[in-house]
């Protein structure tokens, strides 16, 4: 059972042949055919795949962005797995290997996920990175990933079947496609880790997106951020608040459960840059009875403390409204004393903030520290009894 290798191209003529090579270095032992779509490039590089001749299956398309041509090939796919290869990276054909034989030897699997290596050209020279993530936890992955992509589909190799059942991608993405993809792809399936790089991700200052959208890559990041607004918005609309809920809190009653379910949601929309929709769910959440169990009280603290470490959401605090309704948050009866490691968690981006000269985010942080009441204000800067200090510990 082979390997299908999918590589959709724009305008990549200068690394187009290192992604074919490493791919053709794979065998035919392994190498069920290599699909080279082309998304309608103005550059050399039809030329460059022609080359390859049978060795390659190229097809042209007119330019409709990644996942139009992603889309376009799926229905031809020969081999009983499947691996997405960006144009300009490398895969690693002993890791795929691996993976591959990980996947015969374990039916129940869906997928087999590895590390990435990020390097630079600079000076003809290239300057690997150390491989990443160093662990991970496969069973939780997908639950992970609702807070951003931290692994990417390239490090993936799938089975076929699973792919195709996840469905096509989102032609509306021209970045995150790969990452809202992944969400689907990973929800409900089976996958193990494998601790070795399956590609090496190119870092280079050319051009991303399609014909229509063109981005300079220190532009890229702006892009992402509007794709995940995007993706945290359909993320919300479709999945229920309960399916929100940290896998080690499903034994928890049912109204800890709803109460976790909705900082844990507000904690993905704080990460997609939905800071109102945060606000909203920390409010549903601080309207639900207080949690009585110890692991409850554990997992809620470490949650709050999270929102603290999204710098979008910090800086969304500066708006004067946004500002009033998180301060009355802060005051309100159902965070009670939460509401005191909430701010004490605020006190280090604040001083962050001060020892990089962000003046104005750190007089936004300081504003909401000070804001609630002198006693709340008190427990969250000095922890003085040792129940406090366990938790702050624990979390």
């Amino acid at each position: 059972m082979k390997i299908t290798v999918i590589i959709p191209t724009f305008n990549r003529a200068r690394f187009i042949s290192a992604a074919v090579d490493s791919a053709l270095k794979l065998g035919p032992d392994l190498l069920e055919e290599i699909i080279v779509i082309d998304d309608g490039s103005t550059d050399h590089t039809p030329t460059v795949v022609a080359a390859y001749g049978s060795q390659v299956n190229f097809l042209r398309k007119e330019n409709g962005g990644k996942s139009s041509a992603l889309n376009s090939v799926l229905s031809i796919i020969k081999g009983t797995y499947v691996y997405i290869l960006d144009d300009d990276d490398i895969l690693v054909a002993d890791s795929l290997s691996q993976a591959r034989d990980l996947l015969e030897a374990n039916s129940d699997l869906d997928f087999v996920i590895g590390q990435i290596v990020e390097f630079q050209e600079s000076r003809n020279e290239l300057f690997p990175a150390q491989a990443k993530p160093a662990q991970l936890n496969v069973s939780r992955l997908h639950f992970d990933l609702l807070l951003g992509s931290f692994v990417l589909l390239n490090a993936c190799l799938t089975r076929t079947r699973h792919f195709l059942a996840a469905g096509p991608l989102d032609k509306r993405l021209i970045r995150s496609q790969d990452y809202e993809f992944f969400l689907r792809l990973t929800r409900n399936a089976r996958g193990r880790f494998l601790a070795a790089p399956m590609y090496w991700l190119r870092q280079h200052d050319g051009i991303r997106g399609s014909a229509s959208v063109n981005v300079a890559s220190h532009k890229v990041t702006d892009l992402w951020q509007r794709f995940d607004q995007y993706i945290g918005t359909e993320i919300r609309r479709s999945l229920d608040e309960c399916y929100f809920c940290p896998p080690e809190a499903r034994k928890l009653k049912n109204t800890e459960r709803r109460r976790l379910s909705y900082l844990y949601r507000g904690l993905v929309m704080a990460t997609k840059d939905l800071p109102d929709q945060a606000l909203d769910d920390l409010r549903a959440a601080s309207d639900l009875p207080p949690i009585q169990s110890l692991e409850g009280a554990v997992l809620e603290r470490r949650l709050l403390i999270s929102f603290a470490r999204v710098p979008n959401f910090l800086r969304s605090l500066d708006d004067k409204q946004r500002r009033a309704r998180f301060v009355e948050l802060l005051r309100s009866d159902g965070l009670n004393d939460l509401a005191a490691v909430l701010l004490r968690a605020l006190v280090w981006p604040m001083r962050n903030n001060v020892m990089q000269r962000q003046w104005k985010a750190a007089a936004t942080l300081l504003l909401v520290i000070v804001s609630p009441p002198t006693r709340i204000v008190v427990r969250g800067l000095f922890r003085t009894s040792l129940e406090s200090d366990y938790f702050w510990k624990s979390a």
